[in-house]
């Protein structure tokens, strides 16, 4: 009883963090969870509802108020996404805390991503990041950048659900997460987040159309053969150089990049570049 009066208590102090004072019946707490594995079956259960809701086109306004955009990381959740955009529906607009001086900077707005995405990613493989930033490409969300430091992290959608998570630190490893069923609450927040939407700058999705391409084009792979076939090691100036990168790029310094940035290939402080683990099953 007394875990449950705290996560009451926390509840109706996240709603008022939230400027949302409104009061919910325990029936209208459809999930709730606090650690990790608990917080995952809140997750599924949110993306059922989604789902159900793509089903009996009832999506409403999908919105997305979140830090580090993990929520694209979970391959349920990417798929609902995809499925909703192959659909033709209105996408999940996404919020998230992208600091301002990345905008414009296809390698920072990257590196910045997998950086977090990595964080507490229990054992997420190289191939679930790059799934992620190949749904972004295609559309699957619209992105928005904002710093949303003193904002109360949730997601709305199907006119009447919201995800809600306690104020928390960025990468915090336990919080306390509730799905709800409001029609109230998910109007009030639909409001709130639209305003948020109207301040935030839009992230252009081709940036990471533009990613893919680098990582996947010939310059790349002939990059990451060298690589291979030179003993794991070359010079980034003689990787650029080479007459086949330079044939098949514009720009081989950001195609290095982009797979320094995957962690395809790594570098030292005399500007050796070498191929990892990840880029060698990559390539293969």
């Amino acid at each position: 009883m007394a875990v449950e009066s705290d996560a009451d208590s926390k509840l109706a102090n996240t709603l008022h963090l939230a400027r949302a004072n409104i009061e919910l019946a325990n029936d209208k707490i459809l999930a709730h969870g606090y650690t990790g594995e608990e917080r995952k079956l809140v997750h599924r259960e949110t993306n059922e509802r989604i789902r159900q809701s793509l089903i009996t086109n009832s999506l409403g306004e999908c919105i997305h108020i979140t830090g580090e955009m993990r929520a694209l990381t979970d391959p349920f959740h990417r798929f609902v996404c995809e499925e909703i955009s192959q659909k033709e529906k209105d996408v999940f607009r996404v919020v998230y805390s992208l600091p301002q001086r990345f905008l414009g900077n296809a390698t920072k707005i990257l590196e910045w991503n997998l950086t977090n995405w990595s964080a507490n990613s229990q054992g997420r493989t190289w191939y679930e990041n790059l799934r992620t930033i190949y749904a972004i490409a295609n559309k699957a969300v619209n992105l928005f950048a904002l710093d949303l430091m003193e904002e109360v992290q949730y997601s709305v959608f199907g006119h009447k659900y919201v995800l809600l998570q306690e104020k928390h630190a960025d990468k915090a490893t336990s919080k306390h997460t509730w799905l709800l069923e409001s029609e109230a609450l998910n109007s009030l927040l639909c409001v709130q987040a639209d305003e948020l939407i109207r301040r935030a700058a839009s992230v252009d999705e081709g940036i990471y159309r533009r990613f893919t391409q680098s990582l996947t084009g010939t310059a790349a792979k002939r990059i990451l053969s060298l690589l291979k076939s030179g003993g794991n090691n070359a010079s980034r100036s003689a990787l650029c150089a080479d007459e086949l990168v330079k044939d098949f790029s514009d720009s081989p310094e950001e195609v290095v990049e982009a797979l320094k940035v995957m962690g395809f290939v790594a570098e030292d402080s005399m500007d050796s570049l070498r191929i990892t683990s990840a880029g060698k099953e990559f390539s293969e």
